[in-house]
């Protein structure tokens, strides 16, 4: 089986965005797993108003529909969409931006200051990184140091 290829997840996301947006939703992020016979496709949608299960029921039904009508997905695959949740991975600037003033954890591919987990709040993004106030410490991160970054929610 083929992989989907950078490319191909690319220019499949932003016409599953475009398309969310038409119905009402956000697209949070989206995942292409390959397996055996098949590929796992996940789609995160989010909303203003909060994603209910029965919104990812009617988005996946209508995904499904668009899929089909536009031939967009030529392999074997399975669809599955949900919510980010709210310990919700932050994966691209766009997702800082919104959460910015917010607290986050932060795991780094390369040591900052002997670390390599951060939390703390979000004070600026801009096109390279982002940076944070830790420990009384504002730390600059690289998107491209950040292996996994997460909203850190007190409950």
């Amino acid at each position: 089986m083929p992989n989907f290829s950078i490319y191909m997840t690319s220019d499949i996301e932003e016409k599953i965005e475009k398309f969310l947006n038409k119905i009402g939703f956000d697209l949070w992020d989206v995942s292409f797993i390959n397996q055996k016979l098949s590929y796992r496709i996940v789609v995160y949608i989010d909303s203003t108003k909060g994603i209910k299960i029965n919104d990812c029921e009617y988005v996946n039904k209508k995904l499904n529909e668009f899929f089909f009508t536009e031939d967009l997905i030529d392999h074997n695959y399975e669809l599955e969409v949900s919510s980010p949740g709210v310990f919700r991975s932050l994966t691209k600037p766009k997702h800082f931006e919104k959460y910015l003033g917010e607290k986050i954890k932060v795991k780094i591919k390369n040591k900052i200051l002997d670390k390599n987990i951060f939390i703390g709040k979000i004070l600026k993004v801009n096109k390279d990184g982002i940076e944070l106030e830790s420990l009384n410490e504002n730390i600059s991160i690289s998107f491209s140091n950040i292996k996994k970054s997460f909203l850190e929610v007190e409950i």
